[in-house]
């Protein structure tokens, strides 16, 4: 280890990618392997690299097939967990939001008008079809981390894009210093705090439940991932709803939980910008 650190337990380096797709092929680019490396080299832990790429195929438009109606329902219980998390986010503020019919009509009823459409029933059940796709990869890296000795993970989706070298020690003193200490960490910063629903800092957040920030970047406890893995196992359903709604859910299982969000981000999110560019797909 570098600067004379002391090896204290293993920590899993995963990195989701798409090996179908013609551009990457899975792999990644030569920035982000040095930023891996520089990472791997700076934890005061022994890294352990694992990737989960496989896709049979690239997605094309058939989506979920002929069962679309099964797009809905899927969608509507996403949306259904995303209240649920509201609830926990409502705590922290000043202001509880009452469900009324209003919302409850925007929430529920604009998509299934919308599901009359054919257009957009065949773009809602591509992008079930993505998500599902995108989720398992993350729960293969799940697995991955209970199968090895590693207290945790660092996880990347293949969007994601170092920044400048001179900001390549931030993560590593983070890990260094906070791993222990929290099941999730998000490093991407993806959305203002506004636009999750949490409180406006200029510092970054400590929180008692579970809350992502999309997973392009993130820590991962033991804890967290054994109860996401038991959690789906009796949800399977929730694959479907998108890998943050998944994570999200498990704050319905017994905690405590603690979540670490970094107002500035510590790594770009490249497909935030410019959706076309992500490799495991998008909508």
């Amino acid at each position: 280890m570098k600067h004379g650190m002391q090896n204290s337990g293993q920590v899993l380096i995963g990195t989701v990618s798409d090996a179908s797709n013609a551009q990457t092929k899975g792999l990644l680019s030569q920035s982000q392997e040095d930023f891996l490396s520089h990472l791997s080299s700076s934890i005061n832990f022994q890294p352990v690299r694992q990737t989960s790429s496989h896709q049979e195929i690239a997605l094309g438009l058939e989506g979920l097939g002929g069962l679309r109606i099964t797009a809905l329902a899927l969608e509507l219980l996403a949306r259904r967990e995303n209240q649920k998390h509201n609830s926990h986010l409502e705590k922290m503020s000043a202001v509880q939001n009452k469900v009324g019919f209003a919302a409850a009509a925007k929430t529920y009823l604009a998509p299934t008008v919308k599901f009359l459409s054919p257009e957009y029933r065949r773009r809602l059940s591509r992008l079930k079809a993505i998500e599902t796709v995108v989720s398992d990869k993350h729960i293969f890296l799940w697995a991955s981390l209970l199968e090895s000795p590693a207290i945790g993970a660092l996880i990347f989706e293949a969007d994601f894009t170092p920044g400048p070298q001179t900001n390549w020690g931030l993560l590593p003193t983070l890990v260094n210093s906070h791993c222990r200490e929290y099941d999730f960490m998000d490093f991407s910063a993806s959305f203002s705090f506004e636009k999750l629903g949490l409180p406006n800092s200029d510092r970054d957040l400590t929180l008692d439940f579970l809350t992502t920030n999309t997973l392009c970047a993130y820590w991962i406890s033991r804890k967290a991932a054994a109860a996401a893995l038991t959690h789906v196992g009796r949800n399977p359903w929730l694959r479907a709803i998108g890998a943050d709604f998944l994570l999200n859910s498990v704050n319905n299982r017994p905690g405590p939980w603690r979540s670490y969000l970094v107002r500035d981000p510590v790594v770009g999110h490249l497909s935030m910008k410019d959706r076309s560019k992500s490799t495991i797909g998008t909508m």
